[in-house]
């Protein structure tokens, strides 16, 4: 049961208080509706979308024949095509963490990580610790970057965040990810295992 508890109640972050508090308390749609839109899709992902499928989806739906259609079906082709390939170029990486213990409230700190790559394809455009916390008044963490690694070989690359308020913090869950070649998908692997 604990190995699949994240698809029943998939834990985002939260700050542990001394009582029940309702951010201890997961929605499994509203968790998984905020880790989909946060892992699997880039910011430039619902600007290109907007721009092109909301206007040709329009026009299609009110049967004006334009160029802006032939637009959104090649977007639109371009999204699933981009999805695919995405996902059979997505490296095979083993990431370690290494968090402080305590930070003070209201200063940065900084989280280590060694990536390792285990395939046979070079790594480009890795980043590490890709989900926001989901509160951001409480605690900001920045992604690590690593643009190339070749097989075999590891790395090491930092992060930084932020505590902004004193507290015990149930950390996101720590992600790696790559939107080579497009740009527009994220695919990675996601821990689950907790972090304080």
């Amino acid at each position: 049961m604990n190995r699949w508890r994240h698809i029943l109640y998939p834990c985002l972050g939260h700050r542990i208080l001394g009582g029940d508090d309702w951010r201890g308390r997961h929605v499994p749609l509203i968790s998984w509706l905020y880790y989909a839109s946060a892992a699997w899709s880039t910011p430039r992902l619902p600007v290109l979308a907007f721009i092109t499928l909301v206007p040709a989806g329009g026009l299609m739906y009110f049967g004006i024949q334009s160029a802006a259609n032939i637009l959104g079906v090649a977007f639109l082709s371009l999204l699933i095509a981009g999805w695919f390939i995405t996902t059979m170029l997505r490296p095979r990486l083993e990431v370690a963490t290494h968090l402080p213990a305590r930070v003070p409230a209201g200063g940065e700190y900084q989280m280590q990580y060694t990536v390792h790559n285990k395939g046979r394809r070079a790594a480009f455009d890795v980043e590490v610790e890709t989900l926001p916390f989901p509160y951001l008044l409480e605690l900001r963490s920045s992604p690590a970057w690593l643009h190339y690694l070749p097989p075999g070989r590891q790395s090491r690359i930092i992060g930084n965040g932020r505590a902004l308020k004193r507290g015990r913090y149930l950390l996101q869950p720590m992600r790696w990810s790559t939107d080579f070649p497009f740009g527009l998908w994220r695919r990675g692997k996601t821990d689950w295992s907790h972090r304080t």
